[in-house]
């Protein structure tokens, strides 16, 4: 029997899960296919910036020597529209030395679906950073890039 609905209370266990999960095994190629029991194949980032699972996981390799972790301050969750937001405090952290790079602030807005097994699956994510002077900029070097700016 296939699923159709999904409480708030399995959404919100779905969604406390990935966080600790991204950190752990997103960004680490052993790992990383475990992932897929969150992501859906088509999962859309920032208005197509990302269009699938797979391009989405090449940009979580892409900066092996440092490690996001996600801390979430609060979720709010539309269980009939499948719809979650989150509060988050990102840490981009040095693997080698436990030296955090920068904390920034941003809230993500997740679109859910529930797959053709009847799994819920993230099928889109917005993401919004602080507008703080200087985040932006430090994000970007914590992760090794560089020409990017807002404006």
């Amino acid at each position: 029997m296939v699923i159709l609905s999904y409480s708030y209370d399995e959404i919100k266990d779905f969604m406390l899960s990935y966080f600790p999960d991204y950190a752990e095994k997103a960004q680490d190629p052993v790992l990383q296919p475990a992932m897929d029991r969150y992501y859906a194949p088509d999962v859309v980032f920032d208005n197509g910036v990302v269009t699938s699972r797979a391009q989405w996981y090449k940009i979580c390799l892409s900066h092996p020597a440092v490690v996001d972790t996600l801390t979430v301050d609060r979720l709010c969750i539309d269980e009939k529209n499948l719809l979650v937001s989150a509060r988050i405090l990102s840490k981009p952290t040095e693997r080698a030395t436990g030296k955090v790079l920068a904390e920034i602030d941003m809230n993500a807005f997740y679109t859910l679906k529930i797959n053709e097994e009847g799994k819920l699956n993230i099928a889109r994510i917005e993401v919004f950073i602080e507008s703080t002077p200087g985040k932006l900029e430090q994000m970007m070097q914590a992760y090794g890039m560089k020409g990017m700016s807002r404006g």
